[in-house]
């Protein structure tokens, strides 16, 4: 297309081009206006087993027992369990659609990512459910033992 086709283009249907380009920037803004803030935090929980709960057993193999074992304890991190005294330490009810726990690939850390409406509540959150694992696991691995 050569430019003077362009311009008598651009000067025929100026008024759509200029709707159209209103209407999406509005429409843009709008969204971003409307759009609450969403802030997320994360916490890690590193897994370990204590030499004393296995009598015998080898720091190797309690290593790899507590790696095999990261991703059920992912899980357990937004059971009601694990969430309902998690927010009785901060005071608020967390919702189990705002914490996910990660295992790290071949390791024996748990990532924790909590979000929420500010930094500090998202913070509170992640810290709070790291907290509560580290409280609520040796209780099940405790049941499991006996």
């Amino acid at each position: 297309m050569d430019p003077r086709a362009l311009i008598l283009t651009i000067r025929t249907h100026w008024l759509k081009l200029a709707i159209t380009t209103f209407a999406t920037s509005s429409l843009g803004i709008g969204m971003a206006l409307t759009t609450p803030d969403t802030f997320q935090a994360e916490a890690r929980v590193f897994v370990s087993v204590s030499s004393a709960a296995q009598p015998g057993s080898s720091v190797y193999s309690g290593a790899q027992f507590a790696m095999s074992q990261v991703a059920s304890y992912a899980e357990l991190a937004t059971t009601p369990a694990v969430l309902g005294r998690a927010g009785k330490r901060i005071g608020v009810v967390i919702d189990p659609s705002t914490i996910h726990a990660v295992p790290n690939v071949d390791t024996v850390i748990i990532g924790i990512d909590a979000s929420a409406g500010s930094p500090i509540e998202a913070a509170a959150k992640a810290n709070a459910v790291a907290a509560e694992m580290v409280t609520y696991i040796p209780t099940v691995e405790t049941r499991l033992i006996d």
